[in-house]
Formats: structure tokens, sequence, C-alpha cells
């Protein structure tokens, strides 16, 4: 079984939000969430565009506790951010 790498624990969430990731404007859910980062997915329309590590994710919904960071994970979906 693979081991959990990460320093705090997520909590499931399932919210639309709009976000900007890599200075591109989306709209998506929110997945899972942790005092250090978050799981966001695309709506399938808006997950034609590729992400690379590090690329800057900034939202404005501050009722989720969504605060600026960067992507450290990318899959066909959607990505990870790491809070800053």
């Amino acid at each position: 079984m693979k081991k959990d790498k990460r320093t705090h624990p997520r909590r499931p969430v399932d919210e639309q939000i709009d976000f900007e990731l890599a200075g591109k404007p989306l709209k998506g859910s929110l997945i899972d969430i942790s005092r250090g980062g978050a799981c966001v997915e695309f709506d399938l329309n808006e997950a034609s565009h590729q992400f690379d590590l590090g690329d800057q994710f900034k939202t404005d919904q501050s009722e989720t506790s969504l605060r600026p960071g960067r992507v450290v994970r990318t899959y066909q979906k959607g990505v990870g951010i790491k809070f800053d």
C-alpha cells in the first residue's frame, strides 16, 4: 500500500469555484482541502490547457479557505495545489 506523504490531513469537499491558474481564468470543483493545499478538478470543457508544476493558482473565494499557491501535481482532470 502506498504511504500518504501529506503533512496535513485532507477534508473532502464538493464545491464549484472560479479560479485562475497560470494566468488563465477557469471554473471547476474543489475536491479536497487541507491546511497546506487542495485538489481542484476542471470542468471538462475547461481542461484543454496543459498546466505545469509551479504554475500559480489564485482565487478570491475566501469562504473556502483557499489561498494562493502553486501546482505540485497534475493529472488528467485537475491539479494538486500547495498553498504559499
